[in-house]
């Protein structure tokens, strides 16, 4: 899938911050494609992650560590205002996506709509999503592929036909013959299929075992009869499995030579060899994950077991970055390293303290949704993440100190800070840092609107290394956050007259003068051979 189609979502919602009032409160004002206010449109505020923990993002094996997501639900009124505030017991509403569809068939995804601000989004028509029939009745649990690479999870929907905002959805969906899972690019006014067609293959499921798709702990694979069958694509697709107190980790169905039924998950072959881990004192709730560091720095859950009378039961670690994280309620996360043939002696967990982050302007005014990241000394495997809220503070729960605070924001300078004392709470002060500006042209002059323009930092030092806008309707665009004389790279891509346009400028400083992209037609031109 291409960043130039997971960003279509942005700019589709193409949207202009305005004034708003409370800063616990979502505010978005609807217009249709004419500038005309939509009154009645249902928007959806998507819920965030289950779980802060960046060694756990997007993991299966953490469903336990936290309840599904919640969606908030409101309806625009005739000033085509859409007002989402969170009741009193869910707290301040956190920035969030936001699905907006209406009963005229417009749509759009919003991709970060942030409490205290108003957002003035233009809806557009949708497209469709269904089977080539057309008449097919089936269940679809979609996920939005953000700007920034993120997934946001849509409420499940059941239908024949059903319509989603302009851009790029993971999708799972269900029908009387099975689970398939397909990637899709959603284009206004056209259909995009489902297809329940290909190779199959039966899985007989355990009866103490629970699966779903790896990243995908909210889809629950029920089988009928302990029978799921599985379709197409969903065959190739990383499974997450939890027999009784123990996850297995991202595993994926093997191929055989028949279609005959599978026992799900294999049985094992051979003695397993298990690892007995103690931690005394541990909640009932308490998770042991064993962690894979990888050489790009990301992080894969390979097993992961619940408490039995103060003890887990693991597979040894293979070679490599290996780690084990231990979580409960209550408790800070600990994480320590796990070498191979080393089993490491009780682990401890500790109540911690509570880490909020208090983030400002240099004005000293709040700043909603900053990211910000926070790592215990020499627990890697415990980093957890964060964005402020409304009133500009991020709550990133028990830690353990002292640790390194950082500020990851695309929209403000890298910072660092050491924390002694969580529990009396940082105030971080952000400064916007350089900018890299620039224009985006077609090779006659002309600006090049809603490209988009993705930003890398080769040496890996910027966070977030990998950005990306929509450049405007004069085909400006800027990046902030940035090093004086940083060395970028920046590129775009973008279809046009169903032709790939593409450009590239490397070796940029960030703070110098404003750059031009131009774009140019990357297809190959093929010229038939002239005649003898």
């Amino acid at each position: 899938m291409s960043r130039a189609c997971a960003l279509s979502i942005a700019i589709a919602a193409a949207a202009t911050v305005v004034a708003a009032q409370g800063p616990d409160t979502t505010i978005v004002l609807l217009r249709d494609p004419s500038g005309a206010k939509v009154e009645g449109a249902t928007g959806t505020h998507l819920g965030e992650s289950q779980s802060n923990l960046v060694a756990l993002r997007g993991s299966g094996c953490a469903e336990r560590l936290g309840p599904a997501p919640t969606f908030l639900t409101a309806r625009s009124d005739a000033k085509g205002q859409l007002r989402l505030t969170a009741p009193a017991d869910r707290g301040p509403l956190a920035a969030g996506a936001v699905l907006v569809r209406s009963d005229a068939g417009l749509g759009a995804l919003l991709p970060r709509a942030r409490p205290g601000q108003a957002q003035v989004v233009q809806l557009q028509p949708m497209g469709e999503v269904t089977t080539p029939g057309g008449s097919e009745t089936f269940t679809l649990w979609a996920r939005a592929i953000l700007p920034n690479g993120d997934g946001a999870p849509l409420p499940p929907e059941t239908s024949d036909r059903i319509r989603l905002p302009v851009g790029s959805y993971d999708v799972w969906a269900q029908s009387t013959d099975g689970w398939t899972w397909q990637r899709l690019t959603v284009r206004s006014k056209q259909r995009s299929l489902l297809s329940f067609a290909g190779p199959a293959r039966r899985l007989h499921v355990r009866p103490e075992a629970r699966v779903h798709p790896a990243g995908r702990p909210e889809i629950q694979l029920l089988p009928v009869g302990r029978e799921l069958s599985l379709l197409g694509s969903a065959l190739a697709a990383p499974l997450v499995t939890w027999v009784g107190e123990r996850c297995l980790g991202e595993l994926v169905v093997p191929s055989l030579a028949t279609n005959d039924g599978l026992v799900w998950p294999p049985p094992p072959i051979g003695e397993q060899p298990t690892v007995q881990l103690i931690a005394p004192g541990a909640p009932r709730d308490a998770v042991l994950f064993s962690l894979s560091r990888t050489a790009a720095g990301s992080w894969q859950v390979l097993a992961a077991a619940t408490a039995s009378s103060g003890t887990f039961q693991l597979p040894p670690p293979t070679t490599g970055d290996a780690w084990l994280l231990l979580v409960g309620s209550e408790h800070a996360p600990t994480a320590t390293p796990w070498a191979v043939g080393v089993v490491p002696k009780a682990l401890a967990m500790q109540k911690g303290l509570p880490l909020q982050v208090s983030a400002r302007d240099e004005q000293g005014l709040p700043i909603v949704d900053l990211a910000v990241d926070y790592t215990p000394n020499q627990m890697d495997a415990a980093s957890v993440h964060g964005h402020s809220d409304g009133r500009g503070n991020a709550q990133l729960g028990r830690v353990l100190s002292p640790g390194l605070l950082r500020v990851s924001d695309a929209r403000f300078a890298n910072q660092e800070l050491e924390v002694d004392a969580p529990g009396a709470g940082v105030v971080v002060t952000v400064h916007k840092g350089s900018e890299l500006r620039g224009v985006a042209k077609w090779p006659d002059g002309k600006a090049a609107r809603g490209v988009v323009i993705t930003l890398r930092d080769p040496s890996g030092s910027l966070r977030p290394a990998h950005r990306a806008v929509a450049s405007g309707d004069d085909g400006a665009f800027a990046f902030a956050g940035l090093r004086e004389n940083q060395t970028l790279l920046l590129f775009a891509s973008t279809q046009r007259d169903g032709r790939t346009w593409s450009a590239k400028l490397d070796r940029l400083r960030a703070g110098g003068e404003d750059v031009e992209l131009v774009l140019h037609d990357e297809d190959p031109q093929l010229v038939p051979p002239t005649g003898r």
